[in-house]
């Protein structure tokens, strides 16, 4: 399944971050604090793990750091495709402790806020395993709707959420 925004306002809203939070580009030096995060991604089996300088150093992809009290506590990797149309997430995780309190959602707002001016970025591509979907599924589903569902693996299903933006109206296309 993949989903597209239902809506959005009309009205750019100026979010204000917290101070002790920080969003910075990762580097290949920065694979520990990442991989500290979370050591059980995926049940364990964390492709991230082997992965890792793809995700920071690969072409046209970014990793970004999230950071609470100069202490890295999120991970997100992105990549321009589609010829520069579309920004795929990739990797995203959150430390356990700051799981619910709304901060993962700052940190991908904050990634996106980095490509909202490049020109020619039409769509925001994400995926969601189905473990998030349980716990964050409503929340997504009240400004996005789900385009395309798939089995990865076994017990791991992923849906894929497709976001299209037209940044001069604020309004989605899809």
């Amino acid at each position: 399944m993949s989903v597209l925004p239902k809506k959005l306002p009309t009205t750019q809203r100026v979010e204000v971050y917290p101070d002790d939070e920080e969003l910075c580009q990762a580097t290949l030096e920065d694979r520990e604090a990442v991989m500290g995060i979370d050591r059980n991604v995926y049940q364990g089996e964390d492709y991230l793990q082997t992965l890792y300088a793809d995700h920071v150093t690969g072409p046209g992809m970014t990793g970004y750091l999230y950071k609470k009290q100069g202490n890295v506590v999120g991970f997100l990797s992105v990549q321009l495709i589609d010829g520069g149309q579309t920004l795929l997430t990739c990797a995203g995780r959150i430390a356990a402790e700051y799981r619910d309190g709304g901060m993962y959602g700052r940190f991908t707002r904050r990634v996106f806020h980095e490509y909202r001016n490049f020109p020619g970025v039409r769509h925001v591509v994400m995926t969601v395993n189905d473990l998030n979907m349980a716990a964050i599924g409503q929340k997504l589903l009240k400004t996005y709707r789900i385009v395309m569902e798939t089995v990865c693996r076994e017990n791991i299903a992923a849906l894929v959420f497709f976001q299209c933006v037209n940044r001069k109206r604020a309004v989605f296309l899809c």
